[in-house]
């Protein structure tokens, strides 16, 4: 009876599937890309896309002499101001230092081949002051866009705040 209970037992935990599964991102190797730095395609000094397609094979294959890696988490790929491009001005473009769409997706066929996820690192709790939502926000207190943004009448005592038609609005990182 017992070895029964057990056979039973030992079926039943074999075609069950488990109460929890564990998501992909715990078991998984991240690799995160400064775009900028990691690969140069074409020679201007700037990282790109298409160079980091050329690295894709160092990254994962199959003939176990590469990094392994699931997943890459890309740096902001989009037009930008500054080097780092956490100041986005276009959230809908791929920064043309980097490459264009056509090459994000190639990148994005090229890695799923692979078996590895492509992570873009998105900010949308900032933006650029060059952004068209940031310049629509500047045109009134009824602008739709004017509530994405800190505007005060008044100056805080506290944080980053800049002074523009005749409101103050809250920059963390510059002017």
């Amino acid at each position: 009876m017992k070895q029964k209970q057990l056979l039973l037992s030992l079926i039943f935990l074999t075609l069950s599937p488990p109460a929890f599964s564990t998501p992909w991102w715990q078991t998984s190797v991240l690799y995160e890309i400064f775009v900028r730095s990691f690969q140069d395609s074409n020679n201007d000094g700037i990282g790109d896309l298409k160079g980091i397609r050329q690295r894709l094979d160092y990254l994962k294959n199959d003939r176990g002499n590469s990094l392994g890696v699931n997943v890459l988490w890309l740096s902001p790929i989009f037009p930008s101001p500054s080097y780092h491009g956490y100041d986005v001005i276009d959230y809908r473009r791929v920064n043309p230092e980097f490459g264009n769409l056509e090459d994000l997706e190639e990148l994005v066929q090229q890695s799923h081949m692979r078996g590895i996820k492509i992570i873009l690192d998105l900010p949308v709790n900032h933006s650029s002051k060059q952004n068209p939502w940031f310049l629509d926000s500047q045109l009134g207190e009824n602008n739709p866009f004017r509530p994405w943004y800190v505007w005060q009448k008044d100056k805080p005592s506290w944080g980053h705040w800049f002074f523009l038609n005749n409101f103050f609005y809250y920059s963390f990182f510059s002017a």
